[in-house]
């Protein structure tokens, strides 16, 4: 890595990271119940809106990315942070 960050500052901006897909996720979520566009997608007809059909492809992408690669994102960012640390205890021998 070429940049030297603290593991502090990793790990904060892993965590705002993950709050702000899950916290997007969550409006997604929540906003689409509201307007009802489940119902209005599994309706019969050629009633469907194109910011209904958007908001469906924007909740399915983001839920995509946070249940497949957040967990690995986190993941990777541990590790990486773990090994950070390992290699500046093995430094200061």
């Amino acid at each position: 890595m070429s940049r030297d960050l603290s593991p502090r500052r990793v790990a904060l901006a892993t965590l705002v990271e993950v709050a702000v897909v899950l916290l997007l996720h969550l409006l997604l979520l929540h906003v689409m119940a509201h307007l009802g566009v489940a119902a209005s997608l599994l309706a019969a007809g050629p009633h469907v809106q194109a910011g209904s059909l958007l908001l469906a492809v924007t909740f399915v992408l983001v839920r995509l990315l946070a249940v497949l690669a957040l967990p690995g994102f986190v993941l990777y960012r541990l590790v990486q942070l773990g090994f950070s640390l390992w290699a500046r205890s093995r430094a200061k021998m």
